[in-house]
């Protein structure tokens, strides 16, 4: 799918109105767009993955909705490649630890009513696993409501935002390469030709 690419200041207002409609909500969106994972990959995440002290995220499935199948249809990843530890931003971290305290304030509100057994961090008040459609419509819903924000934006599209931005800052193709966990560098390349080629007439 097709997208702008926003300015950091479209970010954030952005961020900041989907914080304030819907915290739990907000944080896949912030962690697609501050980690450069797939949404899949976003949703798969449990908090057994994430290593704070060495700020690293080992991924190890996938989640999707797939039609006809039981919610979550959990995968491995398509090679051994896209299923390796990431380093993520202090950032990150922080936001990851906002997350696991808005966790544990909710189960001492609504006690036993909180279920989630399996650690999932992407987790609705119940403590059950957000569905990806769910929070993707959220987020058209703010899009759609604030025409301030270039179209079309879609939250896959934070994914290359992120690589975006990592180039606009001069960051090496390759070394976007291999966070992305893209097979091969012309797969970066053809991906964001025309960011790099901004870049390099800068």
């Amino acid at each position: 799918n097709q997208f702008v690419v926003w300015t950091p200041e479209q970010l954030s207002e952005f961020l900041s109105i989907a914080r304030g409609k819907d915290i739990l909500s907000y944080y896949p969106m912030a962690l697609t767009v501050m980690t450069g994972l797939r949404v899949q990959e976003v949703f798969g995440l449990q908090w057994k993955d994430i290593d704070f002290e060495n700020k690293v995220i080992n991924l190890s499935r996938t989640c999707r909705e797939i039609n006809g199948e039981a919610y979550p249809f959990i995968a491995h990843g398509k090679t051994e490649k896209s299923m390796r530890p990431i380093k993520i931003s202090t950032e990150t971290v922080n936001l990851l630890s906002s997350i696991r305290g808005t966790q544990v304030a909710i189960k001492s509100e609504i006690g036993n009513m909180y279920e989630n057994p399996d650690g999932w961090i992407c987790s609705n008040r119940w403590g059950k696993l957000y569905r990806p459609s769910y929070v993707a419509k959220a987020f058209r819903k703010i899009v759609l409501a604030n025409p301030e924000l270039p179209r079309p934006m879609h939250l896959r599209g934070f994914r290359h935002l992120f690589a975006t931005y990592l180039l606009l800052k001069k960051v090496h193709p390759k070394v976007v390469q291999e966070h992305l966990r893209h097979s091969s560098y012309d797969q970066t390349f053809n991906t964001y030709s025309h960011v790099i080629d901004n870049v390099g007439r800068e």
